[in-house]
């Protein structure tokens, strides 16, 4: 399974990371790495389509739960059309109010691995 760990990745869309971590992230994807600092529409792009809304409302739900750790596992889009499935992970770093002042995060390609295997399959047959 081909994996880079992406520390921080989200701590750029909150304006205190390394934009280097999205270029490693854009790199696993196999986009060309974007001049200027990323942004977190760029990422959302990356995306699945069909996996957007799922991810904006699990993100949204992390944000105002308090918890500070949250894994979510779904595809991104490759620039030749095919998409890889990711395990997405994200810590947050609140300040003693409850808000989120940092992330820090990391994804890894997962799809060769079972679960992800075990998950289409039962996704292709619900489906079709």
């Amino acid at each position: 399974v081909g994996a880079v760990t992406a520390v921080a990745l989200a701590s750029r869309f909150w304006g205190l990371g390394c934009p280097k971590i999205f270029h490693e992230v854009a790199t696993l994807l196999g986009y060309r790495p974007q001049r200027g600092p990323p942004s977190l529409g760029t990422f959302y792009r990356m995306i699945y389509p069909e996996d957007r809304p799922l991810m904006k409302r699990r993100f949204r739900e992390f944000l105002r739960s308090g918890r500070n750790f949250i894994n979510i596992e779904h595809r991104m889009n490759r620039p030749d059309g095919s998409f890889v499935y990711v395990s997405n992970n994200c810590q947050a770093i609140r300040d003693d109010s409850g808000r989120v002042v940092r992330m820090a995060g990391s994804i890894q390609d997962i799809t060769l691995s079972s679960s992800s295997m075990t998950h289409w399959a039962t996704a292709t047959a619900t489906c079709c």
